[in-house]
């Protein structure tokens, strides 16, 4: 037997259109009010339109929910008296519900002005950390990912916060492809990691070492990058300032023609951070074919390719030498006035920059001494003519000198000491620790006398020299 409906009576229709309001309310406000803070000058303001809307929705509610369950009608004094009975004072309906939106979207728009500034802020503050610390690139992003989680609003990938430049004004030169950095921008991290340190007008020193290197062993394809280190401050890892790409080398001037310029006017001085800088160049540091290239000279195997003196070379053995030790020096002034014209090759890139382009180009002590005298004795040792070559008893005894060194060798030193039969694929580093540490302990009783002797004045002489060097950089560190 199917069963009657109940008739609803009017004081169940005001329940269920009060309950249905009060959860219509909650949800409004938990949309629209979501972690706001009302200030406490205007909290009692806000309270008031908040009941007047309330009061408004009440009867808007009740008038729906009577007329959807009931056949009756219900005037607007009906409404009012239900709304009286309920515990609420009639209120105006238009006048308050404009005005409580109107309020709300001033509010919002303030709290969004003031969240955009707080993000910006926070924005700019993290960057400027990033740059002053030296934080990488995966570090931010990581921590990044975590605030993102707080402040839904900061980007996500180090790179945003930090505005890199992913677009670059690459030219072409030279049958290749050239992008210039520039020497500030490059040196803009380290700068601002010392400025602290850094006394207004300090003249910064560039150190900058050119070379160009192949990038496959199938290919011609090779980079020519200019490098640059400041060594006013403990600056340990170079910056690129320049890059070259092409499949033969470019030309000096028109390669380092941009770099110049830049130098050019830094030596009048720049500003950085509200402090007076200017920037000098210290030394240019290549390698003795690179060398002649940038000073636009003769090969180190011309007849006039010697860099600091004026004789003329003899060529003995297929090879060319420079036997005399006593000629005449070459200077800055007599390079800048090409006082050997056989010497040069054309004009140097360096042409309106205070650089001494004989005093300031040192020569290369890893291509000249580690991997070139050092290696060249070695291989004489094991694989030159019977006169000086070792027996193989001996050549073993070294070797197993230098492994029973491994245990014992300091955190300090880059590479272990590895054996001779290996001496093809030494670095210039592990040459070096033979010359001034180990050699001269495995060799005491393997060489002859004589040659033990020639030896130790080699390694002697370069240790003086390396420990001056040392010396004054020990003596820079400690001024910061």
């Amino acid at each position: 037997m199917k069963r009657s409906k109940l008739p609803v009576s009017d004081s169940a229709l005001r329940r269920r259109a009060r309950v249905d309001y009060q959860m219509t309310v909650q949800n409004l406000e938990e949309g629209m009010c979501v972690n706001r803070q009302t200030p406490e000058a205007t909290g009692e303001r806000d309270r008031t339109s908040r009941e007047e809307f309330r009061l408004q929705g009440m009867a808007e509610e009740i008038h729906v929910h009577a007329c959807s369950h009931s056949t009756g009608e219900y005037s607007s004094d009906s409404i009012r008296d239900s709304a009286v009975k309920g515990d609420v004072h009639s209120v105006s309906v238009g006048s308050t519900y404009c005005n409580y939106y109107d309020m709300t979207e001033s509010d919002e728009s303030q709290k969004e002005m003031s969240e955009t500034e707080e993000t910006e802020s926070l924005r700019h503050r993290l960057s400027n950390w990033a740059l002053t610390y030296g934080v990488s690139h995966i570090a931010l992003t990581a921590l990044l990912a975590i605030l993102c989680f707080y402040h839904p609003e900061l980007p996500k990938d180090a790179r945003t916060i930090l505005r890199t430049k992913t677009n670059y004004s690459v030219k072409e030169m030279c049958s290749g492809l050239y992008h210039y950095f520039g020497i500030v921008a490059a040196l803009q991290k380290t700068l601002y990691k010392w400025k602290s340190t850094l006394a207004n007008g300090t003249c910064l020193r560039l150190q900058v070492n050119i070379d160009g290197l192949p990038l496959f062993k199938s290919s011609k394809m090779q980079l020519w990058p200019i490098l640059g280190l400041l060594v006013t401050v403990p600056m340990k890892e170079p910056v690129v300032i320049g890059l070259f790409s092409g499949i033969k080398k470019p030309n000096s001037v028109t390669f380092l023609e941009d770099f110049v310029t830049e130098l050019a006017d830094l030596e009048k001085g720049f500003d950085f951070e509200e402090k007076r800088f200017t920037l000098t160049l210290d030394s240019v540091i290549c390698d003795t074919p690179a060398r002649s290239f940038v000073k636009s000279t003769k090969s180190f195997n011309g007849y006039h390719g010697c860099d600091k003196c004026t004789q003329n070379g003899v060529y003995i053995n297929n090879r060319m030498t420079y036997p005399l030790v006593n000629c005449v020096n070459r200077t800055d002034e007599s390079f800048s006035i090409r006082a050997d014209e056989e010497h040069h090759q054309g004009p140097h890139p360096f042409t309106g920059v205070n650089i001494g382009m004989v005093s300031q180009f040192p020569l290369d002590y890893m291509h000249l001494v580690c991997l070139g005298v050092v290696r060249r004795l070695i291989n004489l040792w094991l694989k030159g003519p019977l006169c000086v070559r070792l027996p193989s008893r001996l050549v073993d005894r070294i070797s197993d000198s230098l492994l029973s060194f491994r245990a014992h060798i300091p955190d300090e030193f880059a590479r272990k000491p590895r054996s001779l039969k290996e001496v093809d694929r030494w670095k210039a580093t592990e040459f070096r620790q033979f010359l001034l540490y180990t050699g001269t302990v495995v060799l005491r009783d393997t060489l002859n006398p004589e040659v033990y002797s020639n030896f130790l004045l080699l390694s002697t002489a370069i240790a003086i020299l390396v420990l001056n060097c040392r010396r004054v950089t020990t003596i820079m560190q400690a001024a910061f």
